[in-house]
């Protein structure tokens, strides 16, 4: 009877074992759904995340084609302020901006590589791009010291393609002569004529 009991007893502990041992399995089961449902989510998460980065570089494609159009048309209402050449205004891919003065000829001047008199007559033609549509009679100041006979050319450009617009150009340099039909006046402060 003994050696029934002892058997009787070590089954009961190997019962209460393989009790142990089912329920770390049943654990473990638990454990691999939660990490296949855990997998599942984040193929989800990266799937939308792929879907998101798509979504921002059809954006990004806009936002470029938006803004080269806004350069484009800044470009082309410089153009017609400059006295010669076209000037180029242009946002890159990486949203730098290149604006330049082409002068013809293949010659193409970065806005920091003009000279004082191109700066300003290319600066002047910024501003009325900017201006442009914006006020029905927009004033524009120009620091003109560094221009000499391009002066007039740039009041006519301006004035041709907005008579409305109230050009102020202060210099310290000789006017050159105005032109015979010229609707500007010309003030002198500090000299004699």
């Amino acid at each position: 009877m003994e050696i029934l009991g002892q058997k009787a007893s070590g089954l009961r502990s190997r019962k209460e074992d393989l009790r142990k041992q089912e329920a770390d399995l049943l654990k473990a089961q638990g454990i691999n759904q939660q990490i296949e449902q855990a997998k599942g989510r984040a193929l989800t998460a990266q799937n939308k995340a792929e879907a998101c980065t798509l979504k921002i570089k059809e954006y990004g494609a806009e936002k470029s084609a938006a803004m080269q159009s806004t350069a484009l048309k800044l470009g082309e209402a410089m153009s017609t302020i400059l006295p010669y050449g076209t000037a180029e205004f242009r946002i890159e891919d990486d949203g730098s901006v290149f604006l330049a003065w082409d002068m013809g000829e293949g010659r193409v001047v970065g806005h920091g590589g003009l000279s004082g008199g191109q700066r300003v007559m290319f600066d002047a033609a910024l501003a009325y791009a900017l201006l442009q549509g914006k006020a029905k009679n927009p004033v524009l100041l120009i620091e003109a010291a560094e221009l000499g006979p391009e002066l007039p050319l740039l009041l006519d450009r301006l004035d041709a393609t907005n008579p409305n617009a109230q050009i102020i150009a202060c210099t310290c340099t000789p006017f050159i002569a105005l032109p015979p039909k010229s609707a500007w006046e010309l003030i002198q402060v500090g000299a004699e004529v």
